[in-house]
């Protein structure tokens, strides 16, 4: 049970590590992409 709880944990972390620039990299474009349009 526990080591398939941290195993399952350690697959989130990777997740959220491969997730968090991409996320990053979309909100910095949607902010560029709205201050264009505003100008």
């Amino acid at each position: 049970m526990i080591e398939s709880f941290s195993s399952s944990v350690s697959a989130l972390v990777m997740i959220s590590n491969w997730f968090f620039p991409v996320y990053i990299a979309w909100w910095v474009s949607e902010i560029l992409v709205d201050s264009l349009v505003t100008l």
